[in-house]
């Protein structure tokens, strides 16, 4: 939520995903007590966890006031409120600090706003980092342009780097089978390459249609309904951010939602998300759902994979074409099983030339 005048630009954040966490938290407990008297201290525990997080997650206000001369930041939970006032004359640069991680052989790469003042200090926004590059880049760019700095330089991943023009260490493949014209790009991404096929054949006018490989016997992202089909979105919304998808890709995204009831013929391998279920569901016809089924079965997404297995796969249906992403170093075999699944899913809406 913003509000700006000519003296003075204010941005609160509202922390939506420890809300989300607390309720889950809550609301698991109560459950537990409900169908498990003898579980009673767990459910109790998961209920006093619900409501620390909902009780302790503040609402952050950055007002930035020219005639006050002073940038301030507010956090204001239900049992405390502190604050920090940092001189505008003294602020340099506002820059997004990143943090990398590993996990399993997978990397994850999450920001933070930090504001750089003259004698070299920095004052991050939040002590923890979070991940949603772009809403971070734009709040950022506010409170540059407001105060009269240059925009924070973006730092490209290797997955944000595959959605931006041509660069050293990108390979392009392009084509036409059956009359489909295509083109898949590649890039290395710490040793482990993601690639993506796209076609401009069909399209989703307005919005779009996302189907995420679920990992081999586990049925994430498909919950829909109550307080778990909101965090099912949540961690969809993150995972659509981290492959760099942004709002050109994925418009509607804010009141999308998974597919209720889910479409049988590719459940439970693909979970959905979409901003218009009608549209969505003329799309997984059976000439779209077969051959991603028998992708599925054929490749498998197993969580602990060797580079010799196909990583997951995701597709997009949206204004700029059909996309078909896959994580992995591709085979001879492998990149052609892309291409021809690519090729089918655009032949399914008739798109071919």
């Amino acid at each position: 939520m913003d509000s700006r005048s000519s003296n003075s630009i204010t941005i609160k954040e509202f922390p939506i995903a420890f809300w989300v966490l607390g309720a889950v938290f809550a609301v698991g407990g109560a459950y537990v007590i409900v169908g498990s008297p003898e579980a009673l201290i767990f459910g109790a525990l998961g209920i006093v966890l619900g409501f620390v997080f909902l009780a302790l997650a503040p609402i952050t206000t950055i007002t930035a006031d020219r005639l006050a001369g002073q940038l301030s930041l507010h956090y204001r939970s239900l049992l405390r409120g502190t604050s920090k006032q940092i001189p505008l004359s003294q602020i340099t640069a506002v820059e997004i600090d990143r943090s990398t991680s590993r996990s399993r052989g997978r990397r994850s790469t999450t920001y933070r706003i930090e504001f750089v003042t003259a004698n070299g200090e920095r004052t991050p926004l939040h002590s923890y980092y979070s991940s949603g590059y772009r809403e971070k880049e734009q709040k950022a760019q506010r409170l540059c342009e407001f105060i009269g700095l240059a925009s924070p330089e973006r730092p490209v991943s290797p997955l944000q780097a595959l959605f931006q023009p041509a660069q050293q260490g990108v390979s392009r493949q392009e084509g036409v089978t059956d009359g489909v014209s295509w083109q898949i790009e590649t890039i290395a991404a710490g040793g482990s390459p993601v690639n993506r096929w796209r076609s401009p054949n069909f399209t989703f006018p307005g919005g779009f249609l996302c189907l995420m490989q679920n990992p081999q016997g586990t049925n994430v992202f498909s919950t829909s309904g109550g307080v778990m089909g909101s965090v099912a979105q949540f961690l969809y919304r993150q995972v659509l951010g981290l492959l760099g998808f942004g709002p050109e890709d994925t418009p509607g995204l804010d009141s999308a939602h998974p597919l209720d009831p889910p479409e049988p013929r590719i459940h439970p391998q693909f979970a959905t998300l979409t901003s218009d279920a009608f549209q969505a569901r003329q799309i997984l016809n059976a000439w779209t759902a077969i051959p991603l089924a028998q992708w599925a079965e054929r490749r498998p997404f197993r969580q602990a994979s060797n580079q010799a297995q196909a990583g997951q796969l995701v597709v997009l249906y949206s204004p700029q074409g059909v996309t078909v992403s896959l994580m992995g170093t591709l085979s001879t075999e492998l990149t052609d099983e892309m291409i021809r699944l690519g090729v089918e899913l655009v032949r399914a809406q008739g798109g071919s030339q």
